[in-house]
């Protein structure tokens, strides 16, 4: 936001959305500019820039040049410290378009991660490598280079399901294009498709919906069309401790345990692919 703020972009919201291969900013309601604004700039004292018959000398005529108005224009006022000089003018707000080129670069080099890495020859340290920027203000391309990538309106699709080149030619059918090339960009609505297939499942077993939030929000980020399938493993197993296996579920393998109640674990789990059912083995 803070961004925004300095080059005066007004936007009525800002979403961030990420899945394991793209971080996506998206800004609702932008304005087409800047706000205009109205400056006033304080020049040196009155007593050095007007001679006694009230005419301009060196210092008026060098600051009026300095800020762009003619001398006729300055005006005089009353200070804690004296009579001074100023200069009022108004600044017309730049094309919002030719500040996001701006702003853009530095959002993405200002951001920071745990792990980071440098790739190729490059200075950049980022999560992973950057292999696309898609910068798009409604339909028009916002012009920037990263680290020796140009930003464009091409983006794409699942890794395994639908790898292609997507061609984006408005802000407003991203989520749509994405959607149909099997990447679900918000992570609420995958979190959902999520509890639903585990409810849908244990509900067929006849287990107890026992979810752990804090898993099913680091399994989001790790999949970009989620579905939920059932596995199981050899009862001989449960004669451990159901610490143990809840643990190595949980933290080593990512599944989700399956409990017939809250006390008892049933030797099954569920685990989210990042992939159509149909390819499961």
């Amino acid at each position: 936001q803070k961004y925004f703020e300095e080059v005066r972009i007004n936007y009525k919201e800002i979403k961030v959305y990420g899945t394991p291969r793209r971080l996506i900013l998206f800004i609702f309601h932008i304005k087409e500019k800047q706000e205009d604004i109205f400056q006033k700039i304080k020049g040196p004292a009155y007593s050095i820039a007007y001679n006694k018959d009230l005419n301009p000398q060196k210092p008026a005529l060098k600051f009026a040049q300095s800020q762009g108005v003619n001398v006729e224009d300055l005006i005089v006022e009353d200070t804690e410290k004296g009579k001074y000089i100023f200069a009022s003018k108004s600044i017309i707000g730049q094309p919002t378009i030719d500040l996001l080129s701006q702003i853009f670069p530095k959002i993405i080099k200002s951001m920071q991660f745990p792990k980071s890495m440098h790739w190729g020859e490059k200075s950049l340290r980022f999560i992973r490598p950057i292999r696309w920027i898609l910068a798009l203000y409604e339909k028009e391309i916002i012009q920037f280079n990263l680290n020796g990538l140009d930003s464009d309106n091409i983006t794409y699709g699942h890794r395994l399901l639908a790898p292609q080149k997507i061609k984006i030619s408005s802000t407003q059918e991203y989520f749509k294009k994405l959607e149909k090339s099997y990447v679900i960009v918000d992570p609420q609505i995958r979190e959902n498709m999520v509890k639903t297939d585990i409810e849908q499942i244990i509900k067929e077993i006849g287990g107890e919906k026992i979810i752990n939030k804090k898993q099913l929000k680091e399994i989001i980020y790790l999949v970009e069309y989620p579905n939920a399938i059932l596995g199981k493993f050899d009862k001989k197993y449960l004669e451990l401790p159901k610490d143990v296996l809840i643990e190595v579920m949980r933290k080593h393998q990512k599944y989700f345990p399956v409990f017939k109640n809250k006390d008892e674990l049933l030797p099954l789990f569920i685990v989210i692919i990042n992939n159509s059912r149909k390819y499961a083995s």
